[in-house]
């Protein structure tokens, strides 16, 4: 996945996966998320989640999967970990 976000860039396969929870996504509450660090040293977060998780989208007719990149600070790092 990559997003631009406040004009950086965010890519999952050009930077680095520190740390990921990786749950199966067949529970409709699932949440998933991975830490990334960028090669300029730019962390962030990619969650991923089923319908009626963290991250789910919502549909005219309902709620279905979603993700986003969340850019993270040193200290909300430290939180998340």
């Amino acid at each position: 996945m990559r997003r631009i976000i406040s004009g950086k860039v965010y890519d999952t396969d050009t930077a680095t996966c520190i740390a990921a929870e990786n749950k199966s996504l067949r529970n409709f509450h699932a949440t998933t998320e991975s830490l990334y660090r960028t090669q300029s040293g730019k962390w962030f977060l990619h969650g991923k989640s089923s319908g009626m998780g963290k991250y789910s989208v919502r549909y005219t007719n309902g709620w279905g999967e979603g993700e986003k990149l969340i850019p993270m600070t040193d200290a909300e790092v430290i939180e998340w970990a």
